[in-house]
């Protein structure tokens, strides 16, 4: 195999004009490898930099053509001929044939080449195929924003805009460069021209000394308009469209630790997803079990379950938080939601009027169901959870998509399902039963 190393320093960004053109003549090989790596099962996104092999690559090849040129050396080892022997030329055949044999589907030029994606290209590919759905301005849709920034110097502007530093800067220079006199140089003449011991014609040179002192430092002045320098400003864009994910995550006992790992793994490649793909978008993390709360990021991966299992309260949390934070009328809201979808008795009526409240405020709802070896075992008379039951009964809301029966093999499979561009029709994935 070829390997071909880059040790270029990059000058003028050279490397990295080359290494995008690179990846844009071969994207769909690249975006065939990485989907190919992701249904391996290696969603692991955060980890280093991952190799693709790019194949075949075709690099010009140079050979003898052996039906034409001369040749007048004998090659070591010969027994047979001596220099000045003439041999004929082989009949047919033609260029490119050899004595030895390669592989029946090697093609001549065509190597194996691999090609290291940083985490960001990776990610971009894995993800490019992916949004929010609905994604919208809402109320303020067709009101422009801009951020006024600095953008360097110039030397025309409004007095609000001078910058005295860059101005005294400038004239300090010119001063330097014209060689202005320095006043502690007149002064010192003139402390000379007080004493009475000078003689008439080193009094004279003295003064005709200060006079070219005075002359010049009148014609050079001390802040003359070219140093003036006022501050550039310029109006940049900024992008109104507003959007929060609110993570559920059950955390309660009955979630084992394979439950706990699928829904962690969805959650991190929800994660990703908006830090790969959006800018404006804030995500809460809320866990749960008898009682919810909001946390930050490290306790929602790192946290250990407990306790029994109210789903209502979550639900409950988040329609606080819309409520005091995040208005409808200008957030574009998400939910996405992972459980095993147990629940205390009695819990199926204050999650379905919660749920539906969400439905009717939120852009999107996302609900993933894992499903444990427990479960896999008596799947035959258990039946549905509480939870997949009541929010199945709010499947007429288009807004709502549901997942049953993930696992750690299926997690990517659903997540692209769920959040993929081109199924936003498919009843399948959205407003429907996918696994019921």
């Amino acid at each position: 195999m070829t390997h071909i190393i880059d040790r270029r320093l990059n000058p003028k960004d050279k490397t990295i004009k080359n290494r995008k053109r690179f990846i844009d003549l071969h994207r769909d090989e690249l975006k065939k490898q990485v989907k190919q790596i992701i249904n391996s099962g290696d969603v692991d996104l955060s980890s280093s930099n991952k190799r693709v092999k790019v194949n075949p690559i075709t690099q010009p090849t140079f050979h003898n053509n052996r039906q034409t040129g001369n040749k007048d050396f004998v090659l070591p080892g010969n027994k047979e001929y001596i220099p000045g022997d003439e041999i004929a030329k082989p009949r047919g055949g033609g260029a490119g044939q050899g004595g030895s044999e390669g592989s029946k589907d090697a093609k001549p030029g065509e190597v194996d080449f691999e090609f290291v994606l940083t985490n960001e290209e990776f990610r971009d590919f894995v993800f490019e195929e992916l949004e929010l759905p609905d994604f919208v301005k809402k109320q303020l849709k067709n009101v422009i924003q801009y951020d006024i920034v600095n953008s360097g110097f110039k030397s025309e502007g409004t007095p609000a805009q001078l910058d005295i530093m860059r101005s005294m800067r400038n004239s300090i220079g010119r001063r330097i460069g014209l060689k202005r006199p320095k006043t502690d140089e007149i002064r010192k003449l003139e402390r000379m021209l007080e004493e009475d011991h000078l003689t008439p014609t080193f009094r004279q040179q003295l003064e005709e000394e200060l006079a070219e002192l005075e002359k010049r430092r009148k014609a050079i002045p001390y802040l003359d308009p070219f140093d003036v320098r006022y501050r550039d400003q310029r109006k940049v864009y900024r992008p109104h469209t507003q959007a929060v994910m609110i993570c559920l995550m059950d955390v309660s006992y009955s979630m084992q630790e394979e439950d706990r790992e699928v829904a962690k793994r969805f959650f991190m490649l929800l994660n990703l997803f908006l830090q790969s793909k959006y800018k404006n978008v804030e995500i809460v993390f809320v866990a749960h079990h008898t009682e919810a709360w909001e946390c930050d990021e490290e306790e929602f991966f790192r946290g250990k379950e407990s306790g029994g299992t109210i789903v209502s309260s979550a639900l409950e949390l988040a329609e606080k938080i819309i409520k005091e934070r995040y208005k409808p009328e200008d957030w574009n809201i998400y939910i996405a939601q992972a459980s095993d979808g147990d629940s205390y008795g009695g819990d199926e009526q204050a999650i379905r009027s919660s749920a539906e409240r969400l439905l009717k405020t939120v852009q999107y709802y996302a609900y993933v169901e894992v499903l444990n070896a427990h479960k896999r075992a008596y799947a035959s008379y258990m039946g549905t959870s509480v939870l997949w039951n009541t929010l199945k009964s709010l499947l007429s809301y288009q807004n709502l998509a549901m997942q049953e029966g993930v696992t750690l093999q299926t997690v990517w499979k659903v997540f692209s399902n769920l959040f993929h561009r081109s199924k936003k029709d498919d009843k399948h994935i959205y407003g429907a039963k996918t696994n019921a």
